[in-house]
C-alpha cells in the first residue's frame, strides 16, 4: 500500500496487480525516485528461496533495480525464526556496506525484518560490530514453539519487537546520514498471540535529521 499508493489489503487484491503489471509498469514510488536519480532495491534475507520464475515476477511487478537475497550477504552464523534468516542487524549493516561502497547515487531500499516473526524466539544478541554475528562456530538455542505455553508466546513476541526497535535504533544511529529518511512501518498483527479485538492498524515511524523531510510528513497528516 505505501509502494504503490493504493490500498491492498486482501492477497487475492496483490495477487491480481501482480499478475497485471508483468509488462506494463505501474507508477509506484520506486519507479518515480528512479526517475530522479535513485537507485532502488529490495532485501529478503530469508534462507528459503522461491523458483526463480517467481523471483523474476516479483522483480517486473516492483520495478528493482535488483533484489538482493539470502545468498548474496554470504552469510556462515546462526539463523533464527521464520526462513529462517541472518540477524537482521547483520542483513541491514551488510547490505547498507555494499550498496555504499558500489556507488555515491542515492538508493530506495525496501526489507521486511525477519526476526520478529513467529516463533519470536530465540533472538540474536545486538552486538557492537554486526560482522561478530557471521560466527561458524554459534548456533542458537533451541526452542519447542508449539510446547509453550500462550502467555509464553505472548512475551516472546513482546521481547521480539523490542529487539527490532533496538537493533533498528542501532542501524539508524550508526548507519544514517545527514540526508537519509527512515520509514518503519508495522506489518500486521502476529495471529498466535493477538486477539481479533486487537485491530489490524499498524504504527508508522518516520525519523530523518533533516527537519525539511519530516515537514512534509507533518503537512501531509502526520503527528
Amino acid at each position: 500500500s505505501t509502494l504503490f499508493g493504493l490500498r491492498i489489503d486482501t492477497h487475492p487484491q496483490f495477487l491480481a496487480l501482480l499478475n497485471k503489471y508483468q509488462v506494463d509498469t505501474y507508477p509506484n514510488l520506486g519507479n518515480y525516485l528512479k526517475a530522479q536519480g535513485y537507485r532502488y532495491y529490495h532485501l529478503s534475507s530469508l534462507s528459503s528461496e522461491l523458483p526463480e520464475g517467481d523471483w523474476l515476477k516479483q522483480e517486473r511487478f516492483y520495478g528493482v533495480d535488483h533484489w538482493l537475497r539470502f545468498e548474496e550477504l554470504n552469510f556462515h552464523g546462526p539463523m533464527y525464526g521464520w526462513g529462517p534468516a541472518p540477524p537482521d542487524q547483520y542483513a541491514l549493516h551488510a547490505t547498507h556496506e555494499r550498496l555504499t561502497q558500489e556507488s555515491d547515487q542515492p538508493f530506495l531500499l525496501f526489507f521486511i525484518t525477519q526476526n520478529s516473526h513467529y516463533p519470536f524466539a530465540p533472538l540474536p544478541n545486538l552486538v557492537d560490530d554486526w560482522r561478530t554475528l557471521n560466527n561458524h562456530d554459534a548456533s542458537p538455542p533451541s526452542i519447542d514453539a508449539d510446547g509453550i505455553t500462550h502467555d509464553e508466546r505472548r512475551w516472546n513476541y513482546a521481547e521480539a519487537i523490542q529487539y527490532e526497535l533496538a537493533m533498528l535504533s542501532e542501524f539508524v544511529l550508526t548507519a544514517g546520514g545527514d540526508n537519509d529518511l527512515f520509514i518503519f512501518i508495522g506489518d500486521h498483527q502476529p495471529p498466535r498471540v493477538s486477539r481479533r479485538d486487537d485491530g489490524f492498524a499498524t504504527p508508522v515511524h518516520v525519523l530523518s535529521r533533516d527537519p525539511h523531510l519530516l515537514n512534509a510528513f507533518q503537512q501531509v497528516g502526520f503527528v
